[in-house]
This record gives structure tokens, sequence and C-alpha cells, in this order.
């Protein structure tokens, strides 16, 4: 395969990263990563073209290619796009034709102790007590040299230069098998420590003084925060500075940060980085927020790239109170399927959302039959065992005319006898008679909720409590606890509704934000201008801490990419419900979940 030397800049220009260009992702992607998936994409034409054929030919069928291709994709547009799983199909491909041609061990361990070099030992206690990736080791050392008394620790270095870890194996499997005063276990303690010799020679021990005596600390030697600064945290500080002295760098940007960091693959320097960087110029400087940006991009590359694959229909809770929707009664499926694809049934039509709740209601129903050895169906004794099953999880009434309302509906549309219909009709009546008396839920909660000058006040004080917090995932939870407080308090939004996005729902204009969303349970659009006195924690919630010089900026980023107004420390979305645990949080109530209409009216 030809070399590419093409820097990220130009790559940047291609017409195959026309939509992903702009992301922090593509600039903190590791270039050799970044040139592999370029490759793939101009091979292929587009990404939603890429295929595993294309794949397998780039590649070369090369497995060690084929992971960095699909760790590229992970990271620039996750591990479920078409083009990722294209590449993970193909990487799963020549894995498993390599295995099938012998390139790894799946030997059991009564096959691989039937070997002649294991006659000496395969009688020894010790022998089953190894782990099986020990005695594969082993098994490799011995079928190679024949006996441990040919193992030194030129052969043990030897080992090592093509199996990193197995000195480590090797080392508790001779303890097991022959103790550590064997010739073949010191030759292995030897090797170990000549690593480590190694690494040491490589390791960074100048004292606080020699550090500071470089030309990088002119500035900032005299500072507290210099002399007293962990040595660990000083010590990364320092190769950082000489990093970019060496490169000239002067604006500094999150590819920088990645650049600098892309040998190690933890995220342990990135954090010493900007804790000692905060320590020296404080949390809000712009350096600290790059380095920030940087480490979250790495974290979220790691979990894309390691997160297990997202299983569908496994794990999934136990019903307690209705059946699965396949076991509903193929009738009543079609019959809600053509509702909910626009039809007229019976010369009627219904909204979709209706749909769905006949569907809900008809397996609460048929769960509660089931219970009473009651056929599948609807009948007047199916009504009242399902009357008596929302009766023990103690249903309010008004709860329990809805749900009849709903059954009523399902009855006439799948074509039960009108006696039923009728039947439904009447329970559904009566509790709406009985509910009239109950002061309603929703109400009653609102009773209990501080009056809005007080949310206000205490969004208020959380901000001023992140503006001083130095930990970017509390600073973070603190932000989005305060914008929940003000926003939520005065738009009637459910949990469905909270996860909002920057260009889709929230834009700004003539110097104003605008909302545009459509709502859930209804599909009524909620649009207009919000009030200004939510521009600030709409404001913080985009610059955590940044100059606000930098606002138009981020707002206009967070725009581009349809960025999260409520992120998490990660700058991922948060679920649907996790606006709602914040309020119960700060609250004690869960606001989100009927809404402040009351308030505002």
């Amino acid at each position: 395969m030809k070399r590419d030397t093409r820097t990220r800049e130009k790559l940047r220009g291609l017409p195959v990263f026309a939509r992903m260009s702009d992301r922090v992702e593509f600039d903190t992607l590791d270039m050799t990563d970044l040139r592999l998936v370029t490759r793939l994409l101009e091979h292929a034409g587009a990404l939603d073209q890429v295929t595993e054929a294309s794949a397998l030919e780039i590649s070369e069928r090369s497995d060690r290619r084929l992971d960095q291709i699909q760790r590229g994709l992970r990271y620039l547009v996750g591990r479920q796009h078409p083009a990722t799983l294209a590449v993970s199909s193909a990487l799963s491909r020549v894995r498993n034709e390599a295995r099938a041609a012998g390139g790894r061990d799946t030997r059991s361990r009564e096959l691989i102790l039937q070997s002649t070099h294991w006659g000496p030992f395969r009688a020894l206690a010790g022998t089953a007590a190894l782990s099986m990736a020990q005695l594969r080791a082993t098994d490799r050392l011995l079928a190679r040299y024949g006996t441990l008394e040919a193992i030194t620790e030129a052969v043990i270095l030897e080992v090592a230069a093509e199996t990193p870890n197995a000195p480590v194996l090797l080392r508790a499997a001779f303890r097991k098998l022959v103790g550590d005063k064997h010739p073949a276990s010191s030759a292995v303690t030897l090797a170990l420590a000549r690593q480590q010799n190694r690494a040491d020679a490589n390791r960074d021990r100048r004292p606080r003084e020699i550090i500071l005596a470089s030309d990088t600390w002119d500035k900032l030697r005299d500072l507290p925060a210099a002399k007293s600064l962990p040595m660990d945290l000083l010590r990364v500080v320092d190769r950082f500075f000489a990093y970019c002295s060496a490169r000239n760098l002067r604006h500094i940007q999150a590819c920088d940060v990645a650049n600098f960091d892309k040998v190690n693959e933890g995220q342990g320097p990135l954090q010493r980085l900007r804790d000692g960087l905060r320590a020296l110029y404080g949390a809000h400087h712009p350096i600290v927020h790059t380095v920030s940006e940087a480490r979250i991009a790495k974290s979220r590359a790691y979990y894309e790239a390691t997160a297990p694959a997202r299983t569908i229909g496994q794990g999934r809770r136990t019903l307690l109170y209705s059946i699965p929707e396949t076991e509903v009664p193929a009738l009543w499926l079609e019959t809600l399927a053509r509702l909910e694809a626009g039809e007229r049934v019976r010369g009627r039509k219904t909204a979709a959302s209706c749909v769905q709740s006949m569907r809900m209601q008809a397996r609460y129903l048929l769960w509660a039959a089931r219970r009473e050895g009651l056929p599948d169906g609807l009948s007047l004794e199916a009504l009242r065992a399902y009357d008596q099953a929302l009766d023990e999880r103690g249903t309010r009434a008004s709860s329990r005319a809805i749900a009849f309302g709903w059954l009523r509906m399902l009855a006439f549309y799948v074509g039960a006898a009108d006696s039923i219909v009728d039947d439904a009709r009447s329970v559904s009546d009566f509790y709406e008679r009985l509910s009239r008396r109950d002061l309603p839920l929703k109400e009653d909660r609102l009773a209990d909720l501080p009056d809005l000058a007080d949310v206000f006040e205490l969004a208020g004080k959380l901000l001023v409590e992140a503006a001083s917090e130095t930990h970017s995932t509390a600073q973070a939870t603190l932000y989005t606890d305060a914008g929940a407080l003000a926003l939520l308090s005065l738009i009637p939004f459910r949990n469905q509704d909270t996860v909002l996005l920057w260009g889709e729902h929230l834009t700004y204009r003539d110097e104003r934000y605008h909302l545009d969303k459509a709502i859930t349970k209804t599909g009524a659009a909620f649009t207009g201008k919000l009030h200004r006195i939510l521009d600030p924690f709409i404001d913080a919630l985009l610059l955590r801490g940044r100059p606000p010089a930098l606002l138009p900026q981020l707002r206009e980023a967070a725009i581009q990419k349809d960025a999260p107004l409520f992120p998490k420390s990660n700058g991922a979305a948060r679920s649907v419900t996790g606006l709602s645990r914040r309020w119960n949080k700060r609250v004690g109530m869960d606001l989100s979940r009927f809404g402040a209409a009351p308030l505002i009216a």
C-alpha cells in the first residue's frame, strides 16, 4: 500500500468529509486512522456506500488496518453506523479466517497436555492450577525449546519481543510448576528486571529545580503553584510546554493536545495535564478547556471502541402487569396497525398516539384476564378482572376513566359486541364522575412546589456555585441543574420533550433565543421567543466557565453540530429522564413529568 502523506488540513477539504470536518472528533482522530478511513471513503465514493467488500479490498485483508479503520469510524460516526458495521463484519471475517488457518491456539487443556514435551509436568499439581493463558504461553515455549533447562534470560527477552506479556505469564507458570529457585524462574525474573530497567532509563527523574530552570518556565517559575505542584503534574506540564515550544504553537487547539498525547492509551496523562494547567492558570483559562475538550474526545473514542454491542431483545425487564405485544391476538394487532397507518376502520380514523394507548391497554387487560384464568378477549369478566387489578395497584379514579375509555375504543374498532362497548363506556363514565371529587394529582403536587421566585433564586445560586467549581463533572452538573430549573419552570415540557438540540429545537436570531419544538404527546408546535430572563442560564450552558467573548463562536458551533442544550460532562446528550432526576435532586419532585403550565397560567 502506497504511503499517504496528506496533512489533516488537506483531508479536511475532501468531499467525503463534508459533514464531519468541523467536528472535534475529526481534529483529534489519530492521523494513521484518519488516512486509512480516507482511503476507504475515497474508494467507496461516500460514507453510505461503504461495504464489507470495499473494506476488505482497501485494507488488503489486513487485520491491523481493518482494526484501525473500525476504530476511526467508531470515533467519527459511532459504532452503530452502517459503514462501521460493514468494516466490523470485514474484520470478523479476516479474524475467523486466521483462526481457521491456525493463527490462534484454540485447543483445550486436555489436548495441549497430550503433547510430548508436557510429559515431566503432566501429573504435577501445579499444572492443573495453570490458567489457560499461562498454559498456552508455557506450551509455546516448550514446543520451541524442548525443556525448561534450555530457558535463559536471552530466550525470555526474545520471546518478550514477540509477545510483550509473555514473561509475566511465564513467571506465574514457572512458580506453579517448578518454584522460584529453578533456573528458568530466575531467568524470567532477570528478564523482567531488565525490561523494568529499560523503562526506568526513559523516566524523567529531574528534580523540581532543574525543571523550573527551563526557558519555558520563565513567566511561571516564581508562582506559588509552580513551587508546590506535585511532581507528576509538573513533569507532564513541562513535557507539554516543551512540545508546544518545539513546534512554535501559539493558538493551541484540541488536535494539538491529542497529537501530544497520541502515544498514551489511557486518559491519565491528559487528566494530569489538565489538573496541572488548572493549578497554574486557573480553572477558566482557555488552555484548560482545550485540554479538557481533548480528554473528553479521547474518553468518548475509548467508549465507542470498547463498549459492547447493544443487544436487541435480551436483558429486558420482566413484565409485571402486562403481556408481550407479540401475544396480543393477531386480529387486534392487524386492526391497530391499519389505524396507525391512517386507514379508516369501521368508518373512523384516529391518531397514532391513540393507537399506542389502545395497544398498551390491550396488553394490561389480557394480563389481568389470564391471571383470573379467563380466555383472551373482550368480555364483561375480563373488564371486571382488569378493574380489580387496577384497584389492587391503587390506581386513581381519573386514570381508570382514561383506561376504560381506551378499552371502549379498542372494543369498537376490533368489532366486539355492542354490549361490551357499552359496558366499557359505563365503567369509564362511572370513574369520570367519581374523579370529580378528587383533587387532581398534578395540582396536588404543584401545591408542594416552591414559589417561582424561589426556584429562580436557587437557579441563580447554582450558577454562582458552578463558576467557582473546579471539577469538570461537578461543574457540568451544576450548570445543568441551574438551566433545568430556570427553563422547565417556565416551559410545560414532559420528559420526552426535554432532550433539546441546538439548531433543531433552539436557535439564535435577532439577538434572541428561539424555541421550535413539537410536543410529543399531542404533536402541537411549541414555538416562539424565549424570555430574556433565561438568557444567562442558556449562555452559561454554552460557556461552562469560559470567557464570555467566546459565546458567539460556541453558540454557532453548537448550532452547526446539533449539540444538546443539556449535555453531560463528556458532551453527550442526557437521557429523557436526566433532567427529571435533576429536578428531584434540587426540588424534591419531578416537574418535567407533567410540565409547568399551571405556573405559567
